[in-house]
C-alpha cells in the first residue's frame, strides 16, 4: 500500500473516497473533482504532479482524521512546506476508485498544528 509521511506520521493514499471528498479536492486544488481523478489516472508515479499531490494529502489527512472539519484539513495542508510530505512505501500514489468507505478507524490521536513552522496558523 502506498503511503506518505509528514512531521513523521505515516498516512495511507486514499484508494477510494468519500462523498465530500470533491469538496476538500476542490478545495485544496482548484480543480473540480473529474480533472483531479483525470489528472490521477494520468500521472507517472516517477513524477507527481504538486497540485495532485496535495489533493491526495489532503484526502489522505482528511480520512485518517475524519473528525476534522474541511476547514481545519485544509489549514494544516496549507502550513505544509512540500518538502514535508515524503512519500513511503514501494509505490507511488495509487490511482484511485471514486468508492465510499462504509467505516473509518479514528484511533490515532491527530496532529497539532501548534507543531507547525508556520505560526499564523490556527486550529
Amino acid at each position: 500500500m502506498a503511503t506518505f509521511e509528514i512531521r513523521g506520521r505515516e498516512y495511507e493514499f486514499p484508494t477510494d473516497f468519500w462523498l465530500t471528498d470533491p469538496v476538500l479536492v476542490k478545495a485544496v486544488t482548484d480543480l473540480s473533482f473529474q480533472e483531479f481523478l483525470d489528472a490521477l489516472d494520468t500521472e507517472d508515479e516517477e513524477e507527481v504532479d504538486p497540485v495532485v499531490l496535495a489533493g491526495l494529502v489532503a484526502v489522505g489527512i482528511s480520512h485518517k482524521f475524519p473528525t476534522w472539519g474541511r476547514g481545519k484539513v485544509l489549514r494544516y495542508v496549507e502550513s505544509l512546506k512540500a518538502g514535508e510530505v515524503k512519500i513511503i512505501g514501494n509505490e507511488g500514489p495509487p490511482e484511485a476508485d471514486a468508492e465510499v468507505p462504509l467505516s473509518t478507524d479514528d484511533s490515532e490521536s491527530p496532529p497539532s498544528l501548534e507543531d507547525s513552522k508556520d505560526e499564523s496558523v490556527s486550529v
